[in-house]
């Protein structure tokens, strides 16, 4: 959770000032000062930080449907080109709560 962005695009100029591999964050951005719980349902506000495809969701689909990759092979193989555990950890800890 990114707990103190302002928005989209300063996710996307923190993203870019730590080096990330592509203009922008290939996720998506939940917005912890929008988020309600009511009983069992929560809604949330969140904003979409792609260009036009999720890169390493379409990467993993894809290993499924050619290559006939479990999900565990596949996320495995994706993660080790992509980083994204990595890159979610630097902007919670970028955008963390002071």
């Amino acid at each position: 959770t990114l707990w103190t962005a302002k928005g989209t695009k300063q996710i996307r100029d923190a993203a870019e000032s730590m080096k990330f591999s592509f203009k922008d964050t290939n996720m998506i951005h939940i917005h912890a000062n929008m988020l309600e719980s009511i009983g069992d349902t929560i809604k949330m506000a969140y904003s979409d930080d792609q260009t036009g495809i999720v890169i390493p969701e379409n990467h993993i689909l894809m290993q499924a449907m050619l290559f006939q990759k479990p999900y565990s092979e596949a996320s495995k193989h994706t993660e080790s080109l992509f980083h994204m555990s990595e890159k979610k950890k630097a902007l919670e800890e970028f955008f963390a709560k002071k």
